[in-house]
């Protein structure tokens, strides 16, 4: 699915976390690039990024901000 990042940043705990994960890489029908998840979790104050691999598949990982 497409990710909405201001939805995702409002519903997701404080320093919990978001993966998405993409079964066939590239070739998977709505594929969002690591630099992009990157860049738009990063400017809603996420942090502890990752990128995974497995097979053909790929995901990313990112932690929610902390809280106040």
């Amino acid at each position: 699915m497409i990710p909405f990042f201001d939805e995702l940043a409002r519903v997701l705990g404080p320093g919990g976390f978001a993966l998405f994960a993409f079964s066939a890489g590239r070739e998977t029908p709505i594929y969002v690039t690591p630099d992009r998840l990157r860049a738009e979790l990063d400017r809603r104050g996420f942090t502890d990024f990752a990128e995974i691999s497995a097979g053909a598949g790929t995901a990313f990982l990112a932690r929610a901000p902390a809280g106040e």
